[in-house]
């Protein structure tokens, strides 16, 4: 689960991913006003430009040059604006904080998840807000796809990672799409002052 992997899984496609936003990304977002967003882990950037298409001026960061390139062609099609960026999320740090982050099915052991959680939540500004989802262990039953049982997290595993935030929602999701039903965990954190 390196560069190399998703760069080899990216690059065996035309495309890996639906080209939608995240069902749940209106339905978070409905009442808040845009600002400033991160997309962590963005992909091939389908959320990215759901984001610049509703006023949003935003970052988008993965580690995969073959899907950061999908995105940034698939922003210069619409002729949105939006840095994407190349980079370890381990060691990258951003020259500014954000009015809202949003990570989507991003796993890993729980020791990388929460470590990688600690140093993700100084990229929310004041009154900023940090939206998470993937998938809940719920998820994991034969036949479907998804990571392996010990990377998937409940509502209140995410609420001891982001434990800088006020937890505005933490709760199991389900949501069907074209592609498959997926059971979800969905966790909206707030920074207070």
């Amino acid at each position: 689960m390196d560069t190399d992997f998703w760069n080899e899984r990216y690059g065996a496609a035309d495309r890996l991913w639906s080209g939608n936003p995240h069902p749940q990304l209106a339905e978070v977002l409905a009442d808040i006003r845009p600002g400033s967003a991160l997309d962590i882990a963005c992909g091939e950037g389908a959320d990215a430009i759901w984001l610049a298409e509703q006023g949003w001026d935003v970052t988008a960061v993965d580690f995969s040059e073959v899907a950061i390139a999908r995105g940034r062609q698939a922003a210069e099609d619409r002729e949105l604006s939006i840095e994407f960026v190349v980079a370890d999320l381990d060691t990258w740090v951003p020259d500014r904080a954000f009015d809202l982050v949003v990570e989507f099915y991003l796993h890993f052991e729980p020791e990388r998840r929460q470590a990688l959680h600690r140093r993700l939540q100084p990229f929310v500004n004041d009154a900023g807000q940090y939206l998470c989802v993937g998938h809940h262990p719920d998820h994991e039953k034969p036949g479907v796809q998804g990571p392996p049982g010990f990377l998937l997290f409940g509502p209140q595993d995410l609420e001891t990672d982001f434990s800088e935030l006020a937890t505005v929602r933490a709760e199991r999701t389900e949501n069907a799409t074209n592609e498959r039903h997926a059971v979800d965990t969905l966790y909206l954190g707030q920074r207070i002052s």
